[in-house]
């Protein structure tokens, strides 16, 4: 058996929304996840139980039930708007108040995260559905020393409908993960683990280098991307740039696919200019592309 190192620490903690797991043979569809800074400590607990089954007057079978699976997460707090969100609560855009009746549903969101080990390498887990319940919370007066209060926010997994599918764990030191799939491809938000709970590792491509983009000929806010085909690509998509510096997804005419040498992004503001660029899993160009500019169709 290979040594196995200590963990240390924690850290990424992300959350992707579940739009849909209907369980009725379609794929669970998730939100794009996002980063959860000022993670604490993660702590699980598995609520299995063996059942032992008597004859011969002694211990026979022994059977185990596995049931659902608790996992705490300690925080240093979530924004109102994020914690109105996790607990079923209503947020005012307009005011900062967050409104809970004690009624709301909360949201189901897939939960991922990395444990640190003592080599520097990582084991990164998804837990693939579940919801918040509404945080316990001690307060203290601040005396002599300080005592850090983090909020804990308990997390009920469950297994998906779609597949039954309940977590999944990669370790960044495990031999058999492709060549080349190092901590820092695996942590990249965009295309590593934390991209997608249903993430396939892959072997680190050679990316686009020749995207142009260029005004649409379609309707109001339309840009042209012009671009060498994605081989052997399992998912593309378009993203732009916002002015606060993050990238998002946007809608194209048609998918673009592995075949694809062209797309055209729809539903930008007319008259104004952005930065474009792909975003390919799988596939000889797995990465993403280099970024053009283009001003979308008035």
């Amino acid at each position: 058996m290979d040594k196995q190192s200590f963990m240390i620490g924690v850290d990424r903690l992300f959350l992707a929304e579940i739009t849909s797991d209907a369980g009725d043979g379609a794929a669970t569809v998730y939100g794009t996840p996002f980063l959860v800074p000022g993670v604490t400590q993660i702590a699980i607990t598995r609520n299995s139980a063996n059942v032992n089954m008597y004859a011969d007057d002694g211990a026979y079978e022994s059977v185990q039930q596995n049931g659902d699976l608790d996992v705490a997460c300690s925080l240093a707090g979530l924004t109102g708007e994020k914690r109105a969100d996790v607990i079923g609560a209503d947020y005012n855009s307009s005011t900062g108040v967050v409104d809970d009746d004690n009624i709301g549903t909360p949201k189901q969101y897939a939960l991922g995260y990395r444990k640190q080990k003592v080599t520097g390498a990582y084991r990164y887990k998804w837990f693939m559905k579940g919801s918040f319940t509404k945080p316990d919370s001690t307060s203290d007066t601040k005396g002599a020393t300080i005592t850090p209060q983090p909020m804990q926010y308990m997390y009920r997994a469950l297994n998906r409908a779609s597949d039954q599918k309940m977590e999944r764990t990669l370790d960044s030191d495990d031999a058999n993960i492709p060549t080349g799939l190092d901590n820092d491809a695996l942590n990249n938000a965009t295309t590593g683990w934390f991209s997608d709970p249903d993430y396939v590792p892959v072997a680190p491509g050679t990316p686009i280098s020749d995207l142009v983009a260029s005004t649409g000929t379609g309707p109001s806010g339309s840009i042209a991307l012009a671009f060498s085909a994605p081989t052997g690509a399992t998912s593309v998509k378009a993203q732009v740039e916002q002015l606060d510096g993050t990238w998002t997804d946007v809608s194209t005419t048609a998918a673009i696919t592995a075949a694809s040498t062209s797309a055209e992004i729809i539903g930008l503001t007319g008259g104004n200019t952005y930065n474009c660029r792909l975003v390919v899993v799988g596939g000889g160009s797995n990465g993403i592309s280099n970024e053009d500019t283009a001003a979308a169709v008035v």
